[in-house]
C-alpha cells in the first residue's frame, strides 16, 4: 500500500513542482492594430525651392533712340541772340554733344550725384530694381552781355580764345519688372556737368551756368522720354508662360518614379543693367517632390503674376523612399541574434526580431528568445529617425499589454530585467540605403534637356533622411536633397 500511494503522489509532485525546473514559456497573441492615421504630404512642410532662369534685354535699340538727331539734337542754344536770365543777366551760349553711351563709367559716377532725389520721388519709397546711366561728352560756352556783366565787359564762361569748355551731359532711367512681366521705364534724372567750370566767382556767371544747364537738361530730357517708351514695350511673359507650363509637367525618372516641380509662383532675383544688357533671373518658386506609381495627372494651372518678394536661391526636393518590413526585420535579427539579457543567476538569448506596421504610425516588434525563458515578447513603439546619425530607432518602445501580463505572471525576472530597454537602445538601424536610392532616382535627369532651347544644369550637395512613417506596407524614410537647379536658355524676351 505504501509503494502504491508513493507512486501515485510523485507524478502528481511533477505537474505542481515541474514546471519550475524547466524555462518559462511566454507566448502572448500578438497586440491588436491602431486606428491608421494619413501619412503626411510630401510637400506641405518643405520649404520654398527656386529653379532659376536668366532673360536678358539689349539696350543697343535706347541707345540708337538716343543717337537719332531727330530725338535728341547734337547742337543746342543760340550764337547771335542774347536771352536774358531772370535776374536781368543777358547770355547767349552754344553746345554740342557727342554720342550717348549706356551705362559708361563717367555716366554712373556723374549721374548718382544728382539722382537719388528723383529717383525716390518717382518710385516713392520702394528699392528700385535697376537704374541705366546714359552719358554723352559735351563743349559749351556762354557768353554774357558786356552791358549785364558786373564789370561791364563781356565775360565768357569758356576760354575766351583757347576753345570751348568740357562737361557731361548725363540721365539715368529707372527700370522694373511689371505684375504682368514688362518693362515699367522712367526718365528719374537729366543733368548738365561742368568738367572745368569758369573759375571767376561772380553771381551773374552762377545764374547763368544754371539756366544754361536747365535749357540743355529740358532739351535731352523729352528725347531720353521718347526713348524709355521703347524699354515700356519689352515683354517676357511668352517666355515665362512656355517655362511655367514646361515645369507643370511631370519628368520621369524611371518606369514607376516621376519628378514632380510643383511651381506654386513666379519671382525674380532684380533687374540690373551692366554695359549695352539689361539682365534678370526669373525664379519659379516651387515645391518639388518625388512620387512613385502611374504617371500623375496634374490639373492645369494658368501663370500667375509676377511676385515681388525675391526667394533665395536653393534647390531642395524630397521623396519617401519604402524600407521593406522584411527587410529591416533582417537588418534587426543580424545585429541582435546571440544577444544575452540577464538578470540574477537567469538569462535570455535573443534569436529572432521582425518588425511590422501596427497602425497609427506605429510598429509591433516580436523578439524572439531561449533560455531561462523561451518564446517571444511583444514591443510597441514609435519609428523615428536621427538627423545627425542618420539611424533609425523607436520611440517610447514599450511591452504590450499582453505581452507585459504574461511576463509579470511567469517571468518577473525577465520583466524586471533590462531587456526592453537593451531593445529600446539597440534596435538601431542605418538608412543610407534610402539616401542612394533617391541619389540614383534624381541626379541622372538633373542636366537633361526640358525643350529644344531649355536644359536643366543642377547640382545636389546632399542626401538626407529627414523623417519615417509606418506605413502598412512598408517603413517610409521621408529624404531630401539639397543643392542649386538652373535652366540654362537662349535667353531674351
Amino acid at each position: 500500500m505504501v509503494i502504491r500511494r508513493s507512486c501515485i503522489m510523485w507524478p502528481v509532485a511533477l505537474f505542481f513542482f515541474g514546471c519550475s525546473l524547466g524555462p518559462s514559456r511566454i507566448q502572448p497573441p500578438a497586440p491588436e492594430p491602431f486606428p491608421p492615421v494619413q501619412r503626411p504630404a510630401l510637400s506641405t512642410t518643405e520649404t520654398d525651392s527656386v529653379v532659376g532662369f536668366s532673360i536678358r534685354v539689349d539696350l543697343s535699340m535706347l541707345n540708337d533712340v538716343l543717337n537719332d538727331e531727330r530725338m535728341i539734337p547734337k547742337r543746342f542754344g543760340q550764337r547771335e541772340v542774347y536771352a536774358k536770365s531772370p535776374q536781368g543777366v543777358e547770355y547767349k551760349y552754344h553746345a554740342e554733344r557727342e554720342d550717348f553711351a549706356i551705362n559708361a563709367p563717367a555716366a554712373g559716377l556723374f549721374a548718382r550725384q544728382d539722382s537719388g532725389a528723383a529717383l525716390r520721388d518717382w518710385w516713392k519709397g520702394v528699392e528700385l530694381s535697376a537704374n541705366v546711366f546714359i552719358s554723352a561728352p559735351l563743349r559749351y560756352k556762354i557768353d554774357i552781355h558786356p552791358k549785364t556783366a558786373s564789370a561791364g565787359v563781356s565775360m565768357p564762361c569758356g576760354d575766351g580764345g583757347r576753345g570751348d569748355k568740357q562737361g557731361m551731359l548725363t540721365g539715368s532711367v529707372a527700370i522694373d519688372m511689371t505684375p504682368d512681366f514688362r518693362l515699367a521705364a522712367s526718365v528719374a534724372d537729366v543733368s548738365v556737368h561742368g568738367v572745368d567750370p569758369c573759375t571767376v566767382d561772380r553771381t551773374e556767371e552762377t545764374v547763368v551756368a544754371g539756366e544754361v544747364r536747365k535749357a540743355l537738361a529740358d532739351g535731352v530730357r523729352g528725347g531720353l522720354q521718347q526713348a524709355v517708351e521703347r524699354l515700356k514695350a519689352v515683354t517676357f511673359n511668352d517666355r515665362i508662360e512656355q517655362v511655367w507650363q514646361l515645369l507643370r509637367k511631370p519628368i520621369r525618372l524611371n518606369p514607376d518614379a516621376w519628378l514632380l516641380f510643383n511651381v506654386e509662383r513666379v519671382a525674380h532675383s532684380g533687374l540690373s543693367s551692366e554695359g549695352n544688357y539689361l539682365h534678370d533671373t526669373i525664379q519659379m518658386v516651387a515645391k518639388p517632390v518625388i512620387v512613385f506609381g502611374d504617371e500623375p495627372t496634374l490639373p492645369s494651372v494658368s501663370l500667375p503674376r509676377l511676385d515681388p518678394r525675391p526667394t533665395p536661391r536653393g534647390f531642395r526636393v524630397v521623396t519617401d523612399v519604402s524600407m521593406d518590413y522584411q527587410k529591416l526585420s533582417d537588418a534587426l535579427t543580424d545585429r541582435l541574434r546571440g544577444e544575452r539579457v540577464s538578470n540574477e543567476d537567469r538569462s535570455i538569448i535573443i534569436t529572432e526580431v521582425s518588425v511590422r506596421s501596427n497602425g497609427g504610425n506605429q510598429v509591433v516588434m516580436r523578439v524572439d528568445f531561449r533560455g531561462d525563458a523561451e518564446g517571444h515578447a511583444y514591443l510597441v513603439g514609435k519609428p523615428r529617425l536621427n538627423p545627425l546619425t542618420q539611424t533609425l530607432y523607436f520611440e517610447n518602445l514599450r511591452y504590450d499589454a499582453a505581452t507585459a501580463q504574461q511576463l509579470g505572471k511567469s517571468a518577473k525576472w525577465l520583466f524586471h530585467s533590462s531587456f526592453r530597454g537593451f531593445i529600446a537602445t539597440e534596435a538601431v538601424v542605418g538608412v543610407t540605403q534610402a539616401t542612394k536610392k533617391m541619389q540614383s532616382l534624381i541626379v541622372p535627369v538633373l542636366n537633361q534637356r526640358l525643350s529644344p532651347d531649355l536644359v536643366m544644369r543642377g547640382k545636389l550637395s546632399s542626401f538626407q533622411g529627414i523623417g519615417v512613417f509606418a506605413d502598412e506596407a512598408a517603413l517610409q524614410v521621408r529624404v531630401v536633397a539639397e543643392g542649386t537647379l538652373d535652366l540654362l536658355t537662349g535667353g531674351g524676351p
